[in-house]
């Protein structure tokens, strides 16, 4: 008997044990199933009885466990509408051939939620062949699911941006028109998203408005539809919620359905309709965080947009953007090279024809001086000297017309056209001109051919103002490889190692020759007033000389080609009177005469030029200087002005002087907005000079409103025109 018992407490014990590690191998199992969202079941199909559910198939496929398995119908009708014609097909098919089946499946929850279940169900049949059931498993694949979307989704854009890079450089290659490139992008939006059309739409600062910029339908630029009501009214953006929701977010926005979207005005949404267009959306064109414009995308009735498709969108859009920039940057060049050519010619007829005529005024009026002192030889060589600088100053007008006609390239490859310049300019000087060119001329770029016929011009002219050349040879020669032009003179050289102050290709700018000192008359009993001549031509100064050195009361101490030589020479002989052009290199006449009075305050300083801007005349008086003279005034007129300043008054003629008065007494414009108006003069745009001064665009637009208000002008060509003329900037 107690074996008996030790025998049945020992079964007792091994089956706890037995259901102690079912139970935990239960809860193993359960704790696996949770964490791989995987659940099993078991259902038989003759009854349609789920038998089984474990308690992760219950939370995969959304039931109460404590309501226990539902019935199969029950569970099949939470299925998605989409899926249940095609599960309900498979398990027939798995139960009529007792084979495996393996399926994915939608199943809506009662909240709403909907779940992507991937099911796997093996028959088990009986001895005798019959089903019996069929077991299997649930994987909740929701997650992986919206992952592999994400990934098609990115891999759809990522696509769709290298396509439409790919496409992008094919059209920078191939067709560098800007409006060309922004046609394309629209069209490959069009494309990718399969719209009816897409547009481009900018805002118009300057008017407040909204203008159509271009426009794709069918793959083709289309002109602007009149009856959209953008079109008739460039304001009516301002009535529409949709476009002020994208300005403040500057972010894309959606329409799904333009009947029914309460964003939509009345014409608006009339319009819409008549075009068949259910679905939009648009896209901002962005520029440094602020809204220029957007895109605007035209559908059908269609699914609603996917977060891809306007992401793609939005990635096209930017190369909209940048072809956008492309053109802006390439009109801020065109308008930088005009300005650039106008500025260049303005220094090229100040330098030349301004000056040329200047030293004739000069000549001239040493020779009549000459006349009335009975220097009948003098006045000989003065008018000798006169009548070839008026010949050189007819050259150089010449040579400054053909500087002006691009049609010359136009016409011509750049050896005829440089051969034209060169046998034009010649014509009728000492100069034998001589030409040669070896090989065949390549299919040069138009900016190689400008350079290179500037090149040659502007060595023509070293030729012809310094070198006193006698013989001026052209010679091209073309191989496979290169190109070259060689222009030689036999005028007089310098050497390459000592300063050229431009003279040939080693520096083509305006010459500098070196400062001189005049020789010295006699002395009388009488103290003569010693003048120190400063002008950067030396027409001018050989002019001045002999004015002044044939009065009997002054004498020249020395000449300046520059400012810098200016005030070393005054340093050097503290002459009574200095006579100092305004524009001069190195450092310019306001600068020299500020520095002048620094050393002394009691320096006598005439500033005589061609330029009367109130402006200039305003600065010259301003640091210090005590007579203000034109270099076309009569030569006693200056005789009279040195001497009065020599003595202590000051000299300023009245129409200068009423110049004077009215810029002293009118608005003047504040430094930052002469520091704006210089700019303005290089073709820069408000905001490239908002980039320059380290200012904001809308400070920009500010300042030119106030030069404007201040200049009585109406565009920027005009206060650069009216600046350039009082002298307030200088070109």
């Amino acid at each position: 008997m107690p074996e008996h018992i030790t025998h049945l407490a020992g079964v007792a014990i091994q089956r706890k044990l037995a259901e102690t590690a079912r139970r935990e191998s239960e809860a193993y199992l359960a704790e696996a199933q949770r964490l791989s969202h995987t659940g099993s079941w078991a259902w038989a199909p003759a009854t349609g009885e789920i038998r089984y559910w474990s308690e992760e198939t219950y939370r995969v496929l959304g039931f109460d466990p404590d309501a226990g398995p539902p019935r199969f119908e029950t569970f099949f009708e939470r299925l998605c509408s989409e899926d249940q014609v095609r599960v309900r097909e498979l398990f027939e098919s798995a139960i009529r051939e007792k084979v495996d089946f393996e399926t994915d499946y939608r199943v809506v929850h009662a909240s709403g939620a909907v779940k992507d279940i991937h099911a796997v169900g093996h028959p088990v049949c009986d001895e005798a062949g019959n089903l019996v059931e069929f077991v299997g498993t649930v994987i909740d694949i929701t997650e992986s699911k919206r992952s592999e979307e994400a990934l098609r989704a990115s891999e759809q854009v990522a696509r769709g941006q290298v396509e439409a890079l790919a496409q992008s450089l094919d059209v920078l290659a191939t067709a560098p028109d800007p409006e060309k490139f922004i046609g394309q992008m629209l069209s490959t939006i069009g494309r990718l998203s399969n719209a009816q059309n897409v547009s481009l739409w900018l805002f118009d600062e300057s008017g407040d408005s909204l203008v159509m910029r271009s426009m794709v339908e069918g793959g083709k630029l289309t002109g602007p539809d009149p009856t959209r009501p953008f079109a008739k009214d460039p304001f009516f953006w301002k009535q529409m919620p949709v476009i002020q929701e994208l300005l403040f977010t500057a972010g894309p926005v959606v329409c799904d359905d333009s009947e029914t979207d309460p964003r939509l005005t009345g014409e608006w949404r009339d319009y819409l309709k008549r075009k068949g267009a259910k679905r939009f959306m648009a896209v901002p064109i962005l520029v440094g965080g602020q809204v220029r414009g957007f895109v605007g995308v035209h559908h059908a009735d269609r699914a609603s947009y996917r977060p891809e498709e306007i992401e793609l969108t939005q990635a096209l859009a930017h190369q909209v953007m940048l072809a956008i920039q492309l053109n802006e940057f390439a009109e801020q060049g065109r308008r930088a090279a005009v300005f650039e050519e106008r500025n260049r010619m303005a220094r090229d007829i100040h330098d030349t024809l301004a000056q040329g005529f200047t030293g004739v005024i000069v000549q001239l009026e040493a020779a009549e001086d000459a006349i009335s002192c009975g220097s009948r030889k003098e006045a000989d060589n003065h008018l000798h000297r006169a009548g070839e600088l008026a010949r050189r100053s007819l050259s150089e007008a010449r040579r400054s017309v053909h500087a002006l006609r691009p049609q010359a390239l136009q016409e011509h490859n750049f050896w005829d056209a440089l051969k034209g310049i060169i046998k034009n300019t010649t014509a009728g000087t000492a100069l034998h001109t001589k030409f040669q060119a070896q090989g065949r001329l390549p299919e040069l770029p138009q900016p190689w051919q400008e350079n290179l016929l500037h090149i040659g011009q502007e060595a023509l002219t070293n030729a012809l103002k310094y070198a006193h050349a006698r013989n001026f040879e052209t010679r091209l020669t073309c191989k496979a490889k290169e190109l070259r032009l060689e222009l030689r003179d036999d005028g007089d050289g310098f050497k390459a190692k000592d300063r050229h102050d431009g003279v040939g290709l080693t520096g083509m700018r305006k010459p500098k020759p070196a400062a001189k000192k005049a020789p010295k008359l006699g002395d009388t009993k009488r103290p003569r007033i010693t003048v120190l001549i400063a002008d950067d031509h030396s027409v001018v100064r050989e002019g001045l000389v002999s004015l002044i050195t044939r009065k009997a009361d002054m004498s020249v101490v020395g000449e300046a080609s520059n400012g810098r030589e200016a005030v070393d020479l005054w340093k050097q002989h503290h002459p009574d009177v200095t006579l100092l052009d305004l524009r001069m290199p190195e450092l310019d006449g306001v600068g020299a005469l500020k520095e002048i009075r620094g050393d002394d305050e009691k320096a006598r300083i005439i500033v005589l030029t061609t330029f009367d801007g109130d402006e200039d005349i305003y600065r010259a008086i301003q640091a210090g200087a005590k007579g203000y003279l034109l270099k076309d005034a009569p030569r006693e007129a200056l005789m009279d002005c040195i001497r009065r300043v020599h003595a202590g008054e000051t000299c300023v003629p009245v129409h200068l002087a009423a110049k004077l008065a009215q810029r002293v007494s009118g608005e003047t414009l504040s430094e930052r907005e002469i520091d704006v108006l210089k700019l303005m003069a290089q073709g820069k745009s408000n905001k490239e000079i908002g980039s320059a001064l380290f200012i904001s665009e809308g400070t920009v637009k500010s300042h030119v409103k106030g030069i404007f208000a201040k200049m009585n002008v109406i565009s920027r060509t005009e206060a650069v025109a009216n600046a350039t003329r009082r002298g307030l900037i200088q070109l």
